[in-house]
């Protein structure tokens, strides 16, 4: 493999963006680089798992809140559970809950963030 020349590399250079590390935002060189340091690496794989854990638990949520429609199908024989205000309750607890969550998860973000 040959070499270019170190004014033809610095050209192409030129062109090419500037890349930021993926957790803290540093200025990095151009080519072939994601983050700063293995602390930052660390750190945004905790962030990563914080987040599929916050979705896990938005899903349980929605599972516990709807189950007994799902587990008690029918009331009586001609009116059954789907048609009755008990889907009006499910739906609005469920967003109530998750509406407090969501504002406690990103509130929980944003003071971890401030003091890093």
């Amino acid at each position: 493999m040959k070499i270019l020349p170190y004014e033809i590399q610095r050209y192409i250079l030129e062109f090419i963006p500037d890349d930021y590390c993926m957790f803290c935002r540093k200025k990095l060189m151009k080519i072939n680089n994601k983050f700063c340091n293995n602390l930052c690496v660390l750190q945004y794989n905790n962030n990563f798992w914080g987040d599929l854990i916050y979705i896990r638990n938005s899903v349980m949520i929605i599972v516990v809140t709807w189950s007994p429609i799902v587990l008690f199908p029918s009331v009586t024989d001609d009116v059954s559970v789907l048609e009755s205000k008990y889907t009006w309750y499910c739906g609005i607890s469920s967003f109530i809950i998750l509406t407090l969550y969501t504002e406690q998860y990103f509130l929980y973000k944003a003071f971890v963030n401030r003091f890093k």
